[in-house]
């Protein structure tokens, strides 16, 4: 019976610490989808687009904290994705913005 204590222990203990490693390398990144469209309204079907992204806070006036460059290509219906946070950065660290 003390053995299948110290069993189960060790079984908990590594699940523990299995997803607390995995959950150390995850990144904090801010998912975002936008719809493009053009000068007339119509959908960018099928485009590459260059997405610049700057954080503020306080104000929108405030002085950008962090900048970052995307490419992304539109599908069907003018959707893309990205994740603010894992772009080409062009100033800031994301890693140290103030979110408190």
């Amino acid at each position: 019976m003390k053995k299948n204590y110290v069993l189960i222990f060790a079984v908990i203990a590594i699940m523990f610490f299995g997803t607390f490693m995995v959950q150390a390398q995850q990144k904090n990144f801010i998912n975002y989808q936008g719809v493009a469209r053009n000068s007339e309204n119509e959908l960018m079907e099928q485009e590459t687009l260059n997405i610049s992204i700057a954080l503020k806070f306080g104000s929108a006036d405030a002085a950008d904290q962090y900048k970052e460059s995307h490419s992304v290509t539109t599908d069907a219906n003018g959707v893309f994705n990205l994740q603010i946070g894992s772009g080409v950065s062009n100033g800031g660290s994301y890693d140290n913005l103030p979110w408190g």
